[in-house]
């Protein structure tokens, strides 16, 4: 099971994750973004296209 997990950094500390899902050959699957507490960003909403 241990082939399906990874450790990565996050606002939590760092955290056991399983790794995606997909499998790409020419672009690596990721997580954009960490895991992070409530409230570290500022709420932002955009603008109706």
């Amino acid at each position: 099971m241990a082939d399906l997990l990874e450790v990565l950094p996050s606002g939590f500390g760092m955290l056991t994750v399983v790794r995606h899902a997909a499998q790409l050959s020419e672009t690596p699957a990721h997580w954009a973004l960490p895991s992070e507490p409530l409230g570290t960003h500022v709420p932002e909403w955009l603008p109706r296209a």
